[in-house]
C-alpha cells in the first residue's frame, strides 16, 4: 500500500509541475520553464525510481524503517513548494515596481552580458567549494568522494554543492540561448563565449562529481545533448550510421564528376 501511495504522491506531483507549465510558461527560455524543468527532475525522475523499486535510498543503515514513508512526506513538501512557485509566478506576472523584480517574470529575454557574468560568478564559488573539499579530506577526487559518501564528514554541508549544480544547468542554458541569440535575434556573439561556457560546465561537472553525484553529472550530459537536439540542431542516429536519400544523391553526383 505504501508502494502505491508513493507512485500516486510522485504524479500528483508531475500534475502539478505540467498545470503550472500550461499556465505560466510562455515560451521555451523564461524562467518558469527553467524552474519547472528542474523541479520535474527532482521531484518527479528521481522519486519514480524510488517508487517503483528502480532504486533505493542509500545507505541502507540510515533508513532501516525504508524510504516510502520519507518520499511520501518529501512529495508532500513538493507540493507545497509548487504551491508557492504557482502564487509567486502569479503575482509576478502581474504586478509591477520593486516587487517584480525579485518574483519570477514572464516575459523577456536575459541580457547574454549578465547571462556570462552570473555564469562566471557561480563556476567561481563553485570551484571555491571544490578546492574547499579537497582540503578537508586532504587529498584528490577518491578521498573527497569518500569523505563526503562514506565517512559524512559534511553533514549539514550539503547545500554547497548547488553552486555547481546551478553552474551546469546555468552552462547548459548559455550555450543554447546564444545560440539562439545568433540564428534568431541575429546577434554577434564572440566564438570565445561558446568556449568559455563549456570550460564552465566542466568545472561545474566536476564538481558536482566530487561530491559523488555521477549520476547528476550522467544527467546534465544527457540534457546537453537533448538541448542541442531540440535547440540548436537536429541529431539524428541514422544520420550517422548511414547515409540517406539526400547523402546518397549527393555520394552519386560526386563520383559521377570523379
Amino acid at each position: 500500500m505504501e508502494r502505491v501511495l508513493a507512485v500516486l504522491s510522485v504524479l500528483a506531483v508531475f500534475g502539478a509541475i505540467m498545470v503550472l507549465a500550461r499556465i505560466y510558461v510562455r515560451r521555451r527560455f523564461d524562467v518558469v520553464f527553467l524552474a519547472l524543468l528542474l523541479s520535474g527532475f527532482w521531484f518527479v525522475f528521481c522519486p519514480i525510481q524510488l517508487a517503483i523499486g528502480l532504486d533505493s535510498a542509500t545507505p541502507d543503515y540510515l533508513f532501516p524503517d525504508g524510504h516510502l514513508q520519507l518520499l511520501l512526506i518529501a512529495e508532500a513538501g513538493a507540493l507545497v513548494w509548487l504551491a508557492g512557485f504557482g502564487l509567486g509566478a502569479a503575482v509576478g506576472g502581474a504586478v509591477g515596481g520593486p516587487v517584480a523584480a525579485i518574483l519570477p517574470r514572464l516575459e523577456g529575454e536575459p541580457s547574454p552580458i549578465f547571462l556570462m557574468v552570473g555564469l562566471a560568478a557561480v563556476t567561481a564559488l563553485a570551484g571555491a567549494v571544490t578546492f574547499g573539499l579537497f582540503a578537508a579530506s586532504g587529498g584528490g577526487l577518491a578521498e573527497s568522494i569518500r569523505f563526503v559518501k562514506a565517512e559524512k564528514a559534511v553533514a549539514g554541508f550539503y547545500f554547497l554543492r548547488q553552486f555547481a549544480v546551478v553552474g551546469v544547468l546555468l552552462s547548459i542554458f548559455a550555450l543554447y540561448y546564444l545560440s539562439y541569440l545568433r540564428r534568431v535575434r541575429l546577434l554577434v556573439i564572440p566564438n570565445w563565449w561558446s568556449l568559455a561556457i563549456v570550460l564552465c560546465f566542466i568545472v561545474n561537472a566536476f564538481g558536482i562529481y566530487a561530491w559523488g553525484q555521477r549520476y547528476s553529472v550522467a544527467m546534465s550530459a544527457v540534457g546537453m545533448i537533448a538541448g542541442y537536439h531540440y535547440f540548436v540542431a537536429r541529431l539524428s542516429v541514422i544520420r550517422f550510421g548511414c547515409p540517406g536519400d539526400g547523402d546518397v544523391g549527393s555520394v552519386s553526383r560526386l563520383a559521377g564528376r570523379a
